[in-house]
């Protein structure tokens, strides 16, 4: 598999968790809503551990590089991109009747980070080894 077959896999990858979050974000009642009462840290850490998801693929998405400052430009590429787009999602939820909640966007920006984290760490242990130089 080459790297263009890989970030167009988690290109895929991360317009999924968009759309299931953009769901979850934007619907008065999400189906599972009653699910999160239960979870720990509750609504936070339902944000946090989506957000998570969604930063791990937007690394890849945008090209998961294997070295220095590459690495590190692509990191906080993931990481903004993904805070833009919880920003969007707690502005459009007032024109549904949710409200805005600074810590919720706190708690997307610490997902997308410790996503973006595991996945620069999975491609150093065992990621290079699978994809194939173009």
């Amino acid at each position: 598999m080459t790297q263009n077959d890989v970030k167009t896999v988690w290109r895929f990858i991360s317009i999924f968790f968009a759309v299931i979050i953009t769901y979850l974000s934007l619907w008065h009642q999400p189906l599972g809503s009653n699910m999160i009462a239960s979870f720990p840290l509750q609504d936070k850490g339902a944000h946090a551990l989506s957000y998570m998801a969604f930063g791990y693929a937007l690394y890849y998405a945008f090209g998961g590089a294997d070295e220095g400052i590459k690495q590190l430009q692509l990191s906080l590429k993931s990481i903004l991109f993904g805070a833009a787009f919880g920003y969007m999602m707690e502005i459009l939820q007032s024109f549904v009747g949710r409200d805005y909640d600074l810590k919720d966007l706190l708690a997307d920006t610490i997902g997308l980070c410790i996503g973006t984290i595991i996945a620069v760490l999975v491609l150093h242990s065992i990621g290079k080894k699978y994809i194939q130089r173009a």
